[in-house]
């Protein structure tokens, strides 16, 4: 994966913030999966990461960096809140908040519409995947289609040959 990147990036530092985003994505993913648990001690570091490497200029304004990581959380949170509210019960756990502000504070939030859709049909396609193996309606972690979204809207935004936004 890092050997292909350096294909889509001729910056250095392009290139190791993109593999250190990828990094954290593949390991938050990998645990999602086998524990259905988004942990802190990953998504708050790369939370910041993202704030911190925006205000170095390195990654996307810093006001959009903010936004984004205000944003994305409230969306997730407003979304859960009405799905409790109506439905009675959970429909997602506060990992994906944290999951999706750390998204938004790497790629700003003018991606979060994008990253949702996105995310929203990997999680689809990934749920009749996961429906048909094991045939029940088991719980389905929403992180790695989150994962997956945002680095593919992150890579599209620093290269011209990725186009998705």
């Amino acid at each position: 994966m890092f050997l292909g990147m350096s294909f889509l990036f001729d910056n250095p530092m392009t290139w190791l913030v993109v593999c250190l985003f990828s990094c954290f994505l593949i390991a938050l993913s990998v645990i999602d999966v086998s524990t259905f648990i988004l942990p802190d001690a990953l998504t708050l570091p790369l939370l910041w990461l993202g704030l911190m490497l925006s205000a170095l200029g390195y990654g996307v304004p810093v006001e959009s960096a903010i936004f984004g990581a205000v944003s994305g959380y409230l969306s997730f949170w407003s979304l859960y809140w009405c799905l409790r509210f109506l439905m009675k019960k959970e429909g997602m756990g506060f990992g994906d908040f944290k999951l999706l502000a750390a998204i938004g504070a790497w790629s700003g939030w003018e991606a979060l519409p994008a990253v949702c859709t996105l995310a929203a049909l990997i999680g689809i396609f990934y749920a009749i995947v996961w429906g048909r193996i094991f045939r029940q309606g088991s719980l389905i972690p929403f992180g790695p289609a989150l994962s997956l979204s945002g680095l593919l809207i992150y890579i599209s935004q620093r290269n011209d040959i990725v186009w998705l936004m």
